[in-house]
């Protein structure tokens, strides 16, 4: 049974939830590139260890994706989908350093940003008519131009993007269709039948975005 909302459920931000989520959507996007990538490249599942200072020292481990060439094992693009602990305190200055590392490669760098709470991460979108409003955010910044960013602004209202992933050139980029791969997680973990959609979202939405929840979810429920 598919989402209520077009794009990213903002049920699924809450931080308990967002845990599994995590995990599935990089399974899952790594399972989508595989077949573009072979043979010269593929896409592996790696994870960080952060040390979490707790009263007692605790490790953390955040999953990844990375595409390598498959002859020398160099990795050539990093992809980051980000978790609330990058976006707050410690856990966003750590990341900070994270990316100022990544810009100091040669690798390109993805960042996937479907949580609307918290410090922004990746780099604002310019407007000649004034500020753009967003909720996600998809980043890709290119080896050749660690200095450029694409960037693909995502409302609450719309459908998650279709975006280019970054090989080395002269090899073309390979497109990630994100809504494909969202609603595969949905549907797989059955998060329709274990979501309480008659409560109010536990995230912060605009009172903009809070009317149009309630909109959606009165049409989906009185199916």
């Amino acid at each position: 049974m598919p989402s209520p909302f077009p794009g990213m459920d903002p049920y699924l931000e809450d931080p308990v939830i967002w845990r599994g989520v995590h995990q599935s959507l990089n399974t899952y996007i790594r399972d989508a590139l595989q077949p573009m990538l072979r043979p010269k490249y593929h896409a592996r599942l790696d994870e960080r260890v952060y040390l979490v200072l707790l009263g007692d020292d605790r490790e953390r481990r955040k999953p990844f994706i990375e595409i390598i060439q498959s002859k020398t094992g160099e990795v050539v693009t990093d992809i980051e989908l980000i978790s609330p602990s990058n976006k707050m305190g410690a856990g966003h200055e750590e990341y900070a350093r994270k990316q100022e590392e990544i810009l100091n490669t040669r690798a390109n760098w993805v960042e996937i940003d479907l949580l609307g709470n918290g410090i922004r991460v990746t780099p604002e979108p310019e407007d000649i008519n004034g500020r753009i409003d967003y909720r996600y955010m998809v980043s890709v910044n290119r080896s050749t131009r660690h200095n450029a960013y694409e960037l693909y602004p995502i409302r609450l209202t719309d459908s998650l993007p279709h975006f280019r992933v970054p090989l080395v050139s002269p090899d073309p980029d390979v497109t990630l269709d994100l809504q494909t791969v969202f609603d595969l997680c949905y549907d797989n973990s059955h998060y329709a039948s274990v979501t309480d959609y008659t409560q109010t979202p536990s995230v912060r939405m605009s009172f903009e975005e809070g009317a149009w929840v309630k909109q959606r979810l009165t049409e989906y429920l009185g199916q």
